[in-house]
């Protein structure tokens, strides 16, 4: 008797961490989904604002050159095509 409770227990245990397992996923998916977008936003409306976009390595005016996802910035990392080259990013 008590070894068929241990293991109605330890499965009630796995389908409850697999449940909170999947929801940890589906989390991180939608806060990915969420970022994503708003990055889409800010670059859309960087992109097609009238003031120009200036590189924040050298400072010059430039066409936009962006990389998703910058550690150090939160949506775009922003750099002229000569700093993009010269890092190779």
């Amino acid at each position: 008797i008590r070894g068929g409770q241990t293991y109605s227990i330890s499965g009630w245990l796995q389908s409850v961490f697999a449940a909170s397992m999947w929801m940890q996923q589906w989390t991180r998916d939608v806060v990915r989904f969420v970022t994503f977008s708003l990055s889409v936003v800010s670059w859309i409306a960087n992109g097609f604002s009238i003031r120009p976009m200036r590189c924040r390595v050298c400072e010059h005016t430039f066409d936009l050159w962006m990389r998703f996802g910058s550690p150090r910035y939160s949506n775009f990392q922003v750099f002229c095509d000569q700093q993009a080259k010269q890092r190779q990013i």
